[in-house]
């Protein structure tokens, strides 16, 4: 009897040991297998990433190589020598936020970063903040607007222009300014611009929009990446309405006209 219980009792131990080795491989080969499909979901979401990546570079190469019927839009970053260093840091920071804005786009524009000059403190600052920026699809130079451009084709935006823009079509060559002025000194890029007599604009926000009336400080002047959104929008809506509620930020302290139908 007692060699029969002890046999009994081996047996249980052997089949308890089996059935948790089972149980064991069953739960381990269920991690394998979850691991395996985590695996493929990432390595099919970097495929898709990496062949979306793909489309937009070849996207945007192709309006490099041809911008015939494109937005062009032209940044002067030759104002570095007007800016003390936090504001070259917040214009990289706009640098960064337009060409993000233009990956997104689905008709992105030819953008030209001109004046942009190797070793100047907003060179350093871009190379410093952007990761892969040499590998950016914008046409760099430290050439000026009018030695790229015929003055012609140039319209150079300015929010000190007497004259609205009205119309945002390819064949043109819109420059913004790109500079960062916290102390808002008046008329730089206009009297730049207007000296070598380049025709300048100013984008129409007086015309469809209005002062809130609950706002201490009122201003029209943008930041570059909001500048471009606005262009941006405007060249695929042709609708002033649209470009504004995109580009046009409430701090600013605008809101639209009372006959202006925004839904």
């Amino acid at each position: 009897k007692n060699e029969m219980r002890r046999l009994l009792k081996y047996e249980r131990k052997v089949e308890s040991k089996r059935i948790k080795r089972k149980k064991e491989h069953e739960r381990r080969r269920e991690r394998e297998k979850a691991m395996e499909k985590a695996s493929e979901i990432q390595l099919s979401r970097f495929a898709r990433s990496n062949l979306k990546r793909r489309e937009v570079d070849e996207k945007m190469e192709s309006v490099m190589r041809n911008d015939s019927h494109a937005l062009v839009v032209c940044v002067d970053l030759s104002w570095s020598h007007s800016m003390n260093d936090k504001e070259i840091n917040k214009l990289a920071s706009q640098l960064g936020r337009l060409y993000g804005s233009n990956r997104k786009a689905e008709a992105p524009a030819h953008v030209y970063f001109t004046g942009f000059k190797k070793g100047t403190l907003i060179w350093n600052e871009c190379h410093r903040k952007h990761n892969g920026f040499n590998e950016y699809k914008i046409s760099m130079t430290d050439k000026s607007p009018i030695e790229m451009f015929n003055n012609e084709n140039i319209i150079y935006l300015s929010p000190d222009a007497e004259t609205a823009l009205s119309n945002v079509e390819a064949g043109s060559v819109y420059v913004i300014g790109g500079l960062v002025d916290e102390t808002v000194c008046k008329k730089l890029t206009l009297d730049a611009a207007t000296e070598h007599g380049i025709c300048t604009r100013r984008l129409p926000v007086k015309e469809f929009m209005k002062k809130s009336g609950r706002h201490k400080n009122y201003s029209t002047v943008f930041a570059v990446n909001q500048v471009f959104d606005i262009l941006l929008k405007y060249h695929s809506a042709k609708d002033w309405v649209e470009a504004f509620k995109l580009g046009v930020p409430p701090r600013k302290g605008y809101v639209f006209n009372d006959d202006v139908i925004t839904s």
